[in-house]
């Protein structure tokens, strides 16, 4: 729960809110953005799935307490890869999915070219401020692995809604 919490002190956080608080903005504001907005928030979704990859392959220090594969001890050096490329696989398939989904749908018709490159601009922005961060946090603490997997979560969440 402590790792739950620890999100709410950190400013991309809240720039990620106001992003996409910005966003539904848009789409009442004009309702004919639908397509780019559903577009934008793929694209949001896949730029946190590419970022979590990220910090889950270039942090220092990795907690596998508990974790086995063949009933023995995971090795959390040997490990750390094999973690990183499996989230990798399962957070873009499910993506690639979600993807042909979407083009069935929406198509890329319609799309507000613009609006759709500020706001990657603006989301890519924030994440790589955000990596950097936690990126400097990492190298003094533990990485939590449900903090990472927090944001698959809320995607799923997300594209269920």
């Amino acid at each position: 729960m402590i790792a739950f919490r620890k999100i709410f002190t950190y400013p991309s956080f809240y720039a990620l809110i106001l992003l996409n608080i910005f966003f539904i903005y848009e789409y009442k504001d004009d309702p004919k953005n639908y397509s780019t907005i559903i577009w934008v928030f793929w694209c949001q979704s896949v730029l946190i799935g590419v970022f979590n990859f990220l910090e889950l392959l270039t942090t220092q220090t990795v907690n596998s307490k508990g974790f086995t594969m063949n009933d023995k001890p995971v090795d959390p050096e040997k490990s750390r890869g094999c973690y990183s490329f499996f989230f990798l696989f399962h957070y873009e398939v499910f993506h690639l999915v979600y993807f042909f989904f979407l083009v069935v749908q929406l198509g890329a018709k319609s799309i507000d070219v613009s609006f759709f490159k500020y706001a990657l601009l603006a989301l890519t922005a924030n994440l790589i401020i955000a990596f950097i961060r936690r990126t400097q946090e990492y190298k003094i603490h533990l990485l939590i692995w449900t903090l990472c997997f927090f944001c698959l979560t809320c995607a799923l969440f997300r594209c269920i809604l």
